[in-house]
């Protein structure tokens, strides 16, 4: 298949690994894949860079797969303006709190980053197993759980970023939770310093000047969204 609006090439075979290699499809054969995307369980959406996926209201993100692209999720402050919240990369799922909870979020607007390609779960398959069957309903309900759990992970990890004491404690916790996913010392952020200062809860300024003496000190090297980690 080709992607009309940005151009991404895609074939039914490069579709099928993508959601192979994803956690949400983990278990399932080739041919159970087939048949899920074949059924309408699951279809592809395609941003581009600067379109909104969702909010304003809106029909809630239903789970997503990112395939490719990085989508910026923002929330509305106080003042009615909007923040970046988080940003999710391919290979992330979006919309994890959308089972059996309302159909609108008035909270949160998602953005495309860049080109993005998506595969949106269609909602019944959460519902119960008269869709997909009983088989295919538990290895889905199975990889949701160890995502959720994974998520949860995470978002406990954000109240750290909040909750800790320095700017350096907070980076540390950053880096280490991004080389925990690399697999390895280095690795690119998807945040520009601005993005991460206000991921990380803390003065942009004063987050580059950390970092410059965590450099000096040779714990890191860094060139824009690029670190190597040497502790």
């Amino acid at each position: 298949m080709w992607s009309i609006l940005t151009g991404i090439a895609m074939t039914e075979l490069e579709l099928q690994k993508a959601l192979a290699n994803g956690e949400l499809f983990r278990g399932f054969s080739e041919a159970e894949i087939r048949g899920f995307h074949a059924g309408g369980f699951g279809r592809i959406s395609e941003y581009h860079r600067g379109d909104m996926i969702c909010g304003k209201s809106g029909p809630k993100m239903p789970v997503t797969c990112i395939l490719s692209g990085a989508v910026g999720i923002y929330r509305l402050g106080n003042a009615g303006e909007v923040l970046l919240e988080d940003k999710a990369c391919e290979g992330s799922y979006l919309g994890l709190d959308s089972i059996g909870k309302p159909l609108t979020d008035e909270l949160h607007h998602y953005y495309a980053d860049t080109e993005v390609l998506l595969y949106q779960v269609n909602p019944v398959c959460f519902a119960n197993e008269d869709y997909l069957g009983k088989k295919l309903y538990a290895k889905l309900m199975t990889n949701m759980n160890s995502i959720l759990s994974r998520t949860l992970f995470h978002t406990n990890r954000d109240r750290e970023y909040l909750l800790a004491g320095s700017i350096r404690t907070k980076l540390l916790l950053y880096l280490d939770e991004q080389r925990e996913l690399a697999g390895k010392n280095e690795f690119h952020i998807p945040y520009t310093r601005d993005e991460l200062a206000e991921h990380l809860h803390t003065n942009r300024t004063a987050l580059s000047r950390e970092i410059g003496r965590m450099m000096r000190e040779d714990l890191i090297e860094t060139k824009g969204k690029y670190f190597l980690i040497k502790y």
